[in-house]
């Protein structure tokens, strides 16, 4: 992996100009404050494709690359005046990771994001326009939430958690069936959607249902899914709806 600096984001990734100082003109950087790191993880060229989503900023769509390896949350200037977001410009850290050195942020300002199963209220630090290709980087401090769980694959990569009011869907059991074991079992969703979903899971222990839907996050195709199930004893019955 072929950095752009000491530390930081990948070249490909980085939209200023290589041989330009980290720091906005006319901004001083000021040595006392905290340094926080962009440092970008994951080949865009390869496999980013699954990082790069589209989220909600304060309710309104927006493009987004999870970086796993940045300790903030990074927004565009123009996205922050386009929404009217209030800016604050105390107790601003050096940003290190953008071309070969670290720049001041313009400032700092509280967002309400929702990307994938979770909505979160979150600090991020406005950069200019040309430090990023999407209009927001979302780093550690959403990925590295206590309550987050990250669902990875090759070609997925969900956020989650059980505890998010986000995007919440609606799912059936299609027939009633009589499970021995584990067994996967057909269900519907109200709508016809396509996509991943997340099911928090959960135990029944009604007599002639003694049940445990897993956890996990599934795949579901024009309104249908299998969803594992395991009866505690045999012939316990799940009924459709």
């Amino acid at each position: 992996m072929r950095s752009n600096g000491i530390m930081g984001h990948m070249t490909s990734y980085c939209r200023k100009d290589r041989t330009t100082e980290g720091a906005r003109p006319n901004q001083s950087i000021d040595s006392k404050n905290t340094d926080v790191q962009i440092q970008r993880i994951t080949d865009q060229r390869k496999s980013g494709i699954i990082y790069n989503k589209l989220v909600q900023v304060n309710g309104k769509t927006k493009s987004a690359f999870i970086d796993f390896g940045s300790q903030c949350t990074v927004i565009k200037d123009s996205v922050v005046n386009e929404l009217k977001i209030q800016v604050y410009d105390d107790n601003l850290p050096c940003i290190k990771g953008f071309t070969f050195g670290k720049m001041q942020p313009i400032g700092k300002v509280d967002i309400d994001l929702t990307l994938d199963f979770i909505k979160v209220n979150v600090q991020a630090y406005v950069v200019p326009d040309e430090f990023l290709s999407t209009d927001i980087l979302v780093g550690q401090n959403v990925t590295e939430l206590q309550d987050i769980v990250v669902f990875k694959t090759s070609s997925c990569l969900v956020l989650y958690s059980d505890k998010s009011e986000a995007n919440k869907i609606n799912i059936h059991v299609m027939d009633d069936i009589s499970i021995n074991g584990m067994q996967a079992i057909k269900v519907r969703c109200d709508e016809n959607y396509t996509g991943h979903i997340y099911i928090p899971g959960s135990t029944s222990f009604k007599i002639g249902e003694e049940i445990m839907i897993l956890p996990g996050v599934y795949y579901v195709e024009d309104g249908i899914s299998h969803i594992p199930v395991i009866s505690f004893v045999g012939g316990a019955l799940v009924r459709s709806l």
